[in-house]
This record gives C-alpha cells, structure tokens and sequence, in this order.
C-alpha cells in the first residue's frame, strides 16, 4: 500500500511495530536451543528435589543409610529409566507437533491456492475454502509476497525489547538475525530503529506506548 501511494505522487511516511519483512532471516539454532533448555530443566528439576529430600534431620541418618545400601543400584537404575522415559515422550511430542505443523501448514497454503485460483477468474469460493481463517491467509500472503521495487519514503521500525516470557510475547530482536528484521533491503532511505519497552504483544500496554507515540511524532513532526 505504502508504494501505490508512493507511485501515485504522494509523501509516504512508514512506521512498523515489531513487524518482520518477508524472507528475512531467522537466527539459526534458536528452536532447538530452547528444547535443551527445556530438557535441561527437566534434570535440575529432578535434581532439586532429590537434594531436598536429602536435607533430612540427623536423627534419620542411620535409616537413610540402611534402606541406601541394600538397593542403592536399584534406585540409581529406577531413576534413570524414569528420565529415560521423559526424554523419550518429550521427543515423541515434538516429533509428533512438527509433523502435525507441517501438515497443516501445507493444507493450508494448498486451500489458498485454490482460493486464490477462484479469485483470479471470479469463481464462487467452494465450501471446502471458507474455512480459512484471516489468520491463515494474512501468514499465507506474507510467506509468500515478495517485493519487486523499493520504497523511497521515511521508515520507522519500533522494536520491542522485553517479554513477558511467553512465545507470542517475544521480541523479533530475539528471533531475527538483522537489527531491521530484513526492511533495509526494501528501502532506499536508512530505516529510523526505535527501541521500546515491552515485548511483541505487550508493547502497546498503557505504560508502554508513551515511547512509541513520541517516536512516530518525531517522525512526523521533525524539530527545524
């Protein structure tokens, strides 16, 4: 839109919230990395409990003592097929969501072929296509829209910086390898970045957006 407005002769000033262009790059090694964490979590986990249940009085140390030494490498050995067992299912899970991502992703980018097949030659959208959810298609448009010409006009990129720990909350800056998520290659002028509180959803929470409505006044409104 920014560049038919262009091409039409007015003044385009863009500003984007943590906004990634098409095609750019994602840091490598982020998903998985995250996966270890968790699994590593899991083992500290385990491991916190085992030293609180060690912190016992000194009255029960003989106790302890005679249940550890009759069957100490049966328990070692119950321990570690029960963490055998949680890396397993925690593997079994994940294998079992990326294959069920993929196949629903392909689904639907074939749905939206189709649709847009209909589109083309003013078809009446079959039944079958008009469970496409907004979502699907706008991920679907982005996926797939490649710019062929570069915008002229003043950019502002608004990065968020901080979430709250949750996935849909997270910073593109944490996510994408180039500071201007991959913008800079579609415009001809510097992209302005503009760092504020908050994460990707929580950026626009009342405490927040006075840093980003005094960017885009800045940029509306530059000092003489």
């Amino acid at each position: 839109m920014s560049l038919q407005l262009e091409q039409m002769g007015e003044e385009v000033m863009l500003s984007m919230m943590d906004a990634p262009a098409p095609g750019a790059k994602k840091k490598r090694g982020r998903v998985a990395g995250e996966r270890l964490n968790r699994l590593g979590h899991l083992f500290s986990k385990e491991q916190e409990v085992q030293s609180e249940t060690v912190q016992l009085k000194t009255t029960q140390l003989k106790t302890i003592q005679s249940k550890i030494e009759p069957g100490a490498n049966s328990g070692a050995n119950r321990k570690g097929r029960s963490q055998l067992k949680k890396v397993w299912q925690k593997g079994t899970n994940v294998l079992r969501y990326e294959a069920l991502s993929k196949s629903k992703k392909a689904l639907v980018s074939l749905q939206a072929y189709a649709l847009t097949f209909c589109q083309e030659r003013n078809w009446s959208i079959p039944q079958v296509l008009q469970s496409l959810s907004i979502r699907d298609l706008l991920i679907f448009a982005y996926e797939h829209y490649q710019p062929t010409q570069t915008f002229g006009g003043q950019v502002l990129l608004i990065r968020a910086t901080c979430g709250d720990g949750s996935h849909a909350d997270r910073p593109y800056i944490e996510e994408y390898v180039d500071p201007s998520f991959g913008w800079q290659d579609f415009c001809e002028r510097a992209i302005t970045l503009q760092d504020a509180p908050g994460g990707h959803s929580t950026m626009l929470k009342d405490e927040n957006v006075d840093v980003i409505a005094k960017a885009i006044e800045a940029q509306a409104f530059p000092p003489p």
